[in-house]
């Protein structure tokens, strides 16, 4: 769907990057070291990204439900 393309990770390749380190330095003992060296700033900007759209994400939810609501108590 549309509203869920922000957070898609082959269309975002910043949030697919971030994903990718994170299950990469996550799924196994040592995994951090075995990652290709990347400071802890740049994943956390990274990871953000993914934060925030989904964060609009929820608005833009919230704001269909709120109207549907409304249309709702109208008609009733």
């Amino acid at each position: 769907e549309d509203l869920l393309k922000p957070i898609d990770p082959d269309e975002q390749p910043t949030i697919k990057s971030a994903r990718d380190f994170a299950q990469g330095s996550l799924s196994t003992q040592g995994g951090m070291e075995l990652r290709a060296k990347r400071s802890y700033r740049d994943w956390t900007d990274s990871a953000s990204e993914e934060i925030n759209q989904m964060k609009t994400i929820e608005l833009t939810l919230l704001g269909q439900m709120e109207q549907k609501a409304r249309e709702l108590r109208q008609s009733a």
